[in-house]
């Protein structure tokens, strides 16, 4: 029977609530003690995300009837729309992508219903204000539900040419009791792709979205295709393809799984770094810096400029960026965390030579 490691494991994935609707069917797989906390998971996920909508509705609608065309994504978008049970897909934030023209406008919405920038007490002080097409994106706070803005597309850290895609697919729909933009599902894809690789393929339930999503049937390949071409972010498209069907084969149909290339600079680069048959298997490997999609990006773009620019804001980010990640701490500090950045590179490189 299945136990407590396995609930454990299911907890850090972030798939207990699907578990627990599947042994729902089965319950003489698990103790009844282990199916009744998977229950209590589930409900309390169901309970935040209610609470969310809740938070996010006068947001939203004002958002919207004001004209602004921000795009609401990742989990509290793909909660409502690719699962069926409420609280199946738990998520800690929402993601927000704003147009870097409509940032002023949106952060007066922000103020006007509530949300306070976190790190600060003081929006005019928020990192990226006076840049907002910057490297890393402000989270703002209401009620303990944390908003995070993005003003690049697919979660990158810098522009691509594939970013009038991405505002282009935004389109009106139902969510959390009230009309919001939200992009079209190739977009979300690549985006899911992004964000999955960004951390490592850390958890199960980021690759379970990329499952849902290859299994709607109002998109096609060539699209995503052509995104990923145009924003530079093939290799990750096709390594997190590859992860998806080594867990769930069949999973992506046959269009998806010809994205999926033989061999080539980019599938060695992704192996290197995030072993496929280890992250498929769910065996821990060395978190890659965070930013290595956005790099993985830039090598297939060919100005050099912006690659220098955007290397530069990764490893050295502004000070106001540093001072809200660090409230409170003094120069020493903020002078020590920018130096660890800068060495965080070179420390994975020596960790995945020595690990193997």
């Amino acid at each position: 029977m299945l136990g407590r490691r396995f609930l454990a494991s299911a907890r850090r994935e972030g798939t207990a609530p699907l578990l627990e609707r599947h042994l729902r069917r089965r319950p003489d797989l698990v103790p009844a003690a282990v199916l009744a906390e998977l229950r209590g998971i589930r409900l309390a996920a169901a309970a935040r995300d209610l609470r969310a909508r809740g938070i996010m509705r006068p947001l939203l609608e004002t958002a919207f009837f004001a004209g602004l065309k921000v795009g609401i994504s990742k989990g509290f978008h793909w909660a409502e729309r690719l699962y069926d049970e409420p609280g199946l897909r738990p998520y800690l934030d929402v993601d927000v992508f704003v147009r870097p023209a409509e940032w002023r406008s949106f952060l007066e919405i922000l103020r006007r219903t509530g949300f306070r920038p976190d790190g600060t007490r003081d929006f005019d002080s928020v990192p990226g204000l006076r840049a907002p097409a910057w490297t890393f994106s402000p989270v703002f706070r209401k009620d303990g539900l944390a908003v995070e803005i993005h003003p690049n597309p697919f979660g990158l850290q810098s522009p691509s040419p594939a970013d009038e895609d991405f505002w282009r697919s935004l389109r009106p729909v139902s969510l959390a009791g009230t009309t919001a933009y939200v992009p079209a599902w190739p977009q979300e894809f690549c985006y899911a792709a992004i964000h999955a690789q960004q951390h490592s393929y850390g958890r199960l339930s980021w690759l379970v979205d990329m499952a849902e999503m290859a299994g709607l049937s109002e998109w096609n390949w060539d699209t995503v295709a052509g995104l990923a071409r145009r924003a530079g972010i093939e290799a990750s498209l096709e390594h997190g393809l590859r992860i998806v069907s080594r867990c769930w084969p069949g999973a992506i149909p046959e269009p998806g799984r010809r994205l999926i290339p033989d061999g080539g600079w980019a599938r060695r680069t992704a192996r290197f770094f995030w072993p496929e048959e280890a992250a498929a298997a769910r065996r821990p490997i060395p978190e890659a810096p965070y930013y290595m999609p956005t790099l993985l990006a830039l090598t297939r773009r060919g100005r050099l400029g912006p690659k220098v620019r955007t290397l530069g804001r990764i490893l050295c980010p502004p000070r106001d960026w540093i001072r809200s990640q660090m409230p409170g701490a003094g120069p020493l500090a903020r002078t020590g965390y920018a130096v660890g950045r800068l060495a965080r590179p070179w420390i994975y490189l020596v960790r995945r030579r020595i690990g193997g």
